[in-house]
């Protein structure tokens, strides 16, 4: 029998990971955020956060870029079902076009297929082997191609164009003209499943790459706090789906509670863990208004108040 990519666990591997029990952090800790780092300067990019998979931290950057119901996304027809999964958990539409003959996104198929609804590209490295990403960042900054982009919210409008999400849950180490993945584009994401070339038996990070004016450490803040509350949020127990928005609310998540027809917001603390208030109907609307903090919008049967934590 062939095994299938054994995962290599040697006494050091043991050692770490007892150490890590014994300590008392067996969440995210200080050997988390060490492990951020030490992407940080492996790969060159400008910030890392680590999440538990690459599949939720896609779908991390999705929410947070706004893509929503009547988005596209275009992606390539030969991945895993995750890359595509993501999309239609946001409401977008995934647009499946075809590889080359690297088995990787064809960029000349890809500028046939943008839109006026395009707002995210997720090339995949198969295999570990990186895309073309000269070619594909040069498309997505060409003139004609930006006058199509149309923005829908906030980091739309900062960015100015369509965004370049590398699926790069193979490559973690590979090279591209001289660069590490992680490096190549506006956002990667590695995967560290247990049959990934780096494994932390379960586990991704989010490579942000971003160009000015954004803050890429910043911006890591940010979706450190979205990600508390949605793991709070379904700690809770309420069966939901859910769409969010980050930053100053106001008018656009009024739009989206709108969008979403939804009949309970969930607000959490900004810097805390938990949630702080979950409220329903016209109430909500008030509060959403002077809020400022990131904000969990949630679609549900759910109507009895929960109230404070």
């Amino acid at each position: 029998m062939i095994p299938f990519s054994p995962p290599h666990i040697d006494q050091l591997i043991v050692d770490e990971v007892t150490a890590a029990l014994r300590s008392g952090w067996i969440t995210t800790g200080p050997r988390t955020k060490l492990f951020e780092k030490n992407l940080t300067a492996y790969a060159g990019h400008k910030a890392t956060l680590c999440v538990n998979s690459a599949s939720a931290g896609l779908e991390l950057m999705l929410r947070w870029y706004g893509v929503q119901p009547g988005d596209e996304v275009i992606i390539p027809a030969y991945t895993y079902a995750a890359t595509a999964n993501v999309v239609v958990h946001t409401g977008a539409t995934p647009v499946f076009v075809d590889s080359g003959d690297d088995f990787n996104l064809n960029v000349q198929l890809v500028r046939s297929a943008i839109t006026s609804r395009t707002k995210v590209i997720i090339p995949v490295d198969i295999a570990g082997w990186p895309c073309d990403y000269n070619e594909l960042n040069e498309l997505v900054k060409e003139s004609d191609v930006k006058k199509l982009f149309n923005p829908q919210s906030p980091e739309q409008e900062k960015l100015g164009r369509i965004l370049v999400l590398s699926d790069a849950a193979h490559s973690i180490g590979a090279t591209y003209e001289g660069n590490k993945t992680g490096k190549l584009t506006d956002v990667s994401v590695y995967s560290f499943h247990a049959v990934k070339n780096l494994t932390t038996a379960e586990g991704g990070a989010v490579c942000l790459n971003l160009p000015s004016p954004f803050d890429n450490e910043i911006e890591k803040a940010a979706k450190e706090d979205l990600e508390v509350i949605l793991k709070d949020f379904h700690g809770a127990g309420l069966k939901a789906e859910y769409g969010v928005v980050i930053g100053n609310p106001a008018d656009s998540i009024l739009e989206n509670i709108e969008m979403f027809n939804v009949n309970l917001v969930i607000m959490g603390s900004h810097g805390k863990k938990g949630l702080s208030r979950l409220i329903m109907g016209s109430v909500a609307e008030t509060v959403v208004r002077k809020a400022n903090c990131p904000v969990l919008i949630v679609k549900s049967e759910e109507k009895e108040f929960i109230g404070d934590e």
